[in-house]
């Protein structure tokens, strides 16, 4: 089994600077596990970049769900491309663009 490379969207880093730097707000070290465990959730997508479930109104957008957040990915050749990480609260429609 090939492995595939993670590449991450500025925006797609930037979205997870915010997460982070808002619960850092109230508990950094609460802010430091759910990164870990966002970033640990991605890295999975290196061996199994299909396991998210398909994200319909765009084709060929992934979505794994890391609760409560929602990480919008595509595959593109051998890589994962990570558009968007978001607060499943947040409402989604407002942020498609051509990528969530």
């Amino acid at each position: 089994m090939s492995k595939y490379k993670i590449v991450w969207t500025s925006i797609a880093l930037e979205s997870l600077r915010e997460i982070i730097k808002f619960i850092e707000q109230e508990n950094p070290a609460a802010a430091q596990r759910e990164a870990g465990r966002i970033k640990r959730s991605i890295l999975r997508l290196k061996a199994f970049p299909g396991s998210g479930k398909a994200f319909l109104p765009i084709p060929g957008i992934r979505e794994i769900i890391v609760t409560p957040y929602r990480i919008f990915y595509e595959i593109m050749g051998k890589n994962v491309v990570i558009h968007r990480v978001i607060h499943g609260k947040r409402d989604v429609s407002r942020m498609i663009g051509n990528k969530p």
